[in-house]
């Protein structure tokens, strides 16, 4: 009976030794246990690992438990002006590059026009400078036709002879006349006082007169002045009126519409339409007094500008 005892503890006492012995290991994810006996021997069991969880996918929109609450009045309406709002812009997009082609279109059909017309209109251009009536008798049958007025003067003047020019210009003394050379065949540009040939016949613009088309009787001879004007700068003769009522130059001055540019004894003036049209170029342009009257120095003569008077004291 002791020896069976014996017998049983030394087997628990082994059991117990290789169960202490366990040695884990991994590989390749495999976890691997060896068991050691007394006599040194290995034993391994493979354990296969279990495949990780798989994360969850939380369900699509809310919980059913959970309650949406309904748009106010306020917040559809928003809701509805931002709709429409993308819808005019999506329209008004469209619109703006069909009106910009429809644009570009017009515009080519434009210049397709004049370009086939553009032979003509060359033609037409270079006519205004010849004068067929060279050798035409004026209507008063006073002389040739050989004046007419500028571009920038009257509208549709026909070509007169000198006589006729200074009677329908007394009131109109700052548009420049075009006398045609009958040498050099080409068209001169004149102010109104050069228009007269006939040294009986004194083209002065007259002022303060009652009756500017008359030279006054109490002023007989005229005086040099400058006056600048919004198609140049004239160098021209002016008379001013002698007779016992009238006002003074400065008064007479004022009066036809021409600020004096000195406060006495003026031989130069501004017409309020020149100091108009530099006031509007210098607000909205920002161009300088030189440059206005350099421009218009050389609206004047764009050749020889440097010839062109500032003022009766400065050529």
């Amino acid at each position: 009976m002791v020896k069976k005892e014996t017998k049983r503890q030394l087997k628990a006492e082994l059991n117990r030794r290789v169960r202490s012995h366990k040695v884990e290991t991994s590989v390749r994810g495999t976890s691997i246990l060896r068991h050691l006996d007394v006599a040194g021997q290995q034993h391994k069991v493979i354990f296969t690992p279990a495949p990780p969880p798989q994360p969850s996918i939380p369900p699509l929109g809310p919980p059913p438990n959970i309650k949406i609450p309904a748009e106010t009045e306020v917040e559809e309406d928003e809701r509805e002006d931002r709709d429409v709002k993308a819808d005019q812009t999506q329209v008004s997009s469209s619109n703006y590059y069909s009106a910009r082609y429809s644009l570009l279109a017009q515009t080519r059909t434009v210049i397709n026009e004049f370009m086939a017309i553009e032979d003509k209109l060359q033609e037409l251009l270079l006519r205004d400078y010849h004068n067929p009536h060279e050798h035409e008798i004026c209507l008063c049958g006073k002389g040739r036709r050989l004046v007419k007025c500028r571009y920038d003067g009257c509208f549709q003047y026909p070509t007169s002879c000198r006589t006729c020019f200074i009677s329908k210009h007394r009131l109109h003394p700052l548009h420049w006349a075009l006398i045609w050379d009958t040498g050099k065949r080409i068209w001169t540009q004149h102010d109104y006082s050069e228009v007269s040939d006939n040294p009986a016949i004194d083209s002065a613009i007259q002022l303060g007169h009652q009756n500017n088309d008359d030279p006054c009787p109490g002023t007989k001879n005229s005086i040099p002045f400058i006056i600048t004007h919004t198609n140049g700068v004239h160098a021209t003769r002016i008379r001013f009126c002698g007779c016992l009522d009238s006002p003074d130059r400065l008064e007479q001055l004022m009066a036809a519409s021409l600020f004096p540019a000195t406060a006495s004894d003026c031989k130069s003036a501004f017409t309020h339409e020149v100091l108009k049209n530099f006031h509007m170029h210098n607000l909205q342009s920002k161009c300088g007094a030189f440059d206005f009257i350099y421009s218009l120095r050389r609206l004047t003569d764009n050749v020889f500008t440097v010839n062109v008077p500032v003022s009766i004291f400065i050529k």
